[in-house]
């Protein structure tokens, strides 16, 4: 008598449990279900016990599954859809940084690295701007506060007699740096006064060292160090780079003309989101123009990285 009704629970079991429904399971939910069915044949050998509650309980697994099969695999596509976003960006971002780091560090060497980096972050000033040929003495906030004269802040190559210089027009004496704050990733994992910033396209490298909140001169850049990655083109020495625009959005840099008459040979153009761009001779209207067009075309090699100790940020 037991087994009959063994017999017709089981069978009720089944019906409730149709066959789509059971094909979208996981694999723990299958063997929970087989493994209380094949109980449930044991004990009734021996022992008289309800079905009801197994009946109700399977009842409302089947109806819960039939219900929600549809469910699960729209949550599935939409997991989909945000590990193929932001989770796989992170993933992309981390691989392609990982990339740029062992070709930056292959390229540079260790010793080479850690050097800019102790003459960046842990140099005074002072011992950073003579580093990069800029001689003291004029120079710094008495001189910009005194003085609109771009001598008395900058040291140009041309006599200094000269006092119309075309490139005065765009460049900033004042600025703060203002996309190294709101960017996620440069105001990360805080909002450096002292950067060094590795900036990189397919061919060649910048190290850039950045110096904000100066106490006692103006805020300045400097052009740290140049490579190609496979050239032997002449690169650029060391030196000051004049800043022609200051925005959230967009930070343009520019080389110190030859003379007062030319403009800049080379302009680097910075984003928030860590882009970057390296002109050579051009119009500076032209550059910062172009630096705030929307829909701009960006290259994958084209990357700014904040750089540490051993290498560079990667978050």
């Amino acid at each position: 008598m037991r087994l009959k009704i063994l017999d017709k629970s089981i069978k009720n079991l089944i019906s409730f449990v149709q066959f789509e429904t059971f094909f979208w399971m996981n694999d723990i939910i299958k063997k929970i279900l087989i493994s209380i069915t094949l109980t449930l044949i044991f004990i009734n050998n021996s022992h008289a016990i309800p079905i009801g509650p197994f009946k109700r309980l399977f009842q409302e697994a089947a109806e819960f599954f039939s219900k929600s099969s549809d469910e699960v695999i729209k949550k599935g596509n939409k997991a989909d859809e945000m590990m193929s976003g932001s989770a796989s960006k992170n993933i992309d971002d981390i691989t392609i940084a990982t990339k740029d780091q062992e070709l930056i560090i292959n390229k540079i060497g260790d010793d080479v690295h850690s050097s800019h980096y102790e003459g960046s972050i842990n140099q005074p000033a002072e011992n950073i701007s003579i580093n990069h040929g800029v001689k003291l003495g004029k120079y710094g906030k008495k001189g910009f506060e005194t003085s609109d004269k771009l001598y008395d802040l900058y040291e140009f190559v041309f006599d200094h007699g000269d006092e119309e210089i075309r490139i005065s027009e765009y460049i900033l004496k004042s600025w703060i740096g203002r996309i190294y704050r709101v960017s996620n990733y440069f105001s990360r994992p805080n909002r450096d006064d002292r950067m060094l910033l590795i900036c990189k396209n397919s061919v060649e490298i910048f190290y850039f060292t950045i110096v904000l909140n100066n106490e006692n001169d103006i805020n300045r850049a400097y052009l740290t160090d140049h490579q190609y990655f496979q050239s032997s083109i002449e690169t650029l020495q060391k030196q000051e780079l004049l800043i022609l625009m200051d925005d959230e959005n967009v930070k343009v840099m520019a080389t110190k003309p030859s003379s007062k008459d030319s403009f800049p040979f080379h302009y680097f153009t910075i984003y928030p989101d860590q882009y970057f761009v390296h002109n050579i001779y051009s119009d500076p209207q032209l550059i910062l123009k172009k630096a705030t067009e929307k829909g701009l075309n960006k290259y994958i090699d084209n990357k700014c990285y904040k750089a540490n100790k051993s290498g560079i940020e990667i978050n």
